[in-house]
């Protein structure tokens, strides 16, 4: 990736892997893939079978929100799960990307890593209000019922959350955005291949879009992505 996106003299930014179970490794790998034009690390919404809220993980968030790079929750998981189950495919490879947002929320991972910034990738938001429903709705131990305005709770967290989600097209966005807020949601083109998330006309497609106003227009094709991975 660094050798091939160094041919755009920086207008072609990326994402890195890292090992999250060798914290000398994964600093090296950040240091060497910022210096070459990462702006983030990918992960799928859990890693080596773990949730990414787990303590485990949290002296590379450290990393990250010191080097001011995103951390990227994509849809993906095991490709023998899949193959052997196609059709369990939302079940194996969709849903740990809510999943994870709800699990970095109910570990309080926004609020220890403040600079951090989080992207949930290729899952659309539908899923926004359900996750923070079953968050804001429950006690800590995600056991019992907790009364109240769970909405307003949840819209008091995200004030103060660096937490982003990459919507599709067909997404409710006016609706979504009333809980993540217009500033946090982007749209992706998953370009440059063809599967269920991908929408190759994005961008002309998205502009045109009627129910929301031109200033959020400019925040979901731009703005809001740039801020995401630190893109000045």
């Amino acid at each position: 990736m660094a050798e091939r996106s160094a041919e755009s003299d920086g207008r072609l930014r990326w994402l890195c892997q890292i090992p999250m179970r060798d914290p000398q490794r994964a600093r090296e790998e950040l240091e060497f893939s910022k210096a070459h034009g990462a702006v983030g690390v990918e992960s799928t919404g859990l890693r080596y079978g773990t949730s990414l809220g787990a303590q485990v993980f949290w002296p590379y968030y450290d990393m990250l929100q010191d080097m001011d790079m995103t951390l990227a929750v994509h849809v993906g998981g095991s490709n023998h799960s899949y193959f052997r189950n196609p059709q369990a495919f939302y079940y194996h490879h969709i849903l740990p990307v809510p999943g994870a947002f709800h699990n970095l929320i109910a570990m309080d991972v926004p609020k220890r890593f403040p600079r951090l910034r989080v992207a949930f990738c290729e899952a659309g938001g539908s899923w926004v209000p359900h996750a923070l429903s079953e968050k804001f709705r429950t006690n800590d131990r995600a056991s019992e019922r907790a009364w109240g305005d769970w909405r307003a709770a949840a819209k008091e967290y995200l004030a103060e959350a660096n937490l982003y989600v990459s919507l599709l097209l067909d997404d409710d966005m006016a609706y979504i955005a009333q809980y993540i807020r217009d500033d946090r949601i982007m749209i992706g083109s998953d370009y440059s291949h063809i599967d269920a998330g991908t929408d190759p006309d994005a961008l002309r497609i998205a502009a045109k879009r009627t129910d929301l106003s031109a200033d959020v227009m400019a925040k979901l094709l731009d703005e809001n992505a740039r801020r995401c991975y630190g893109i000045s």
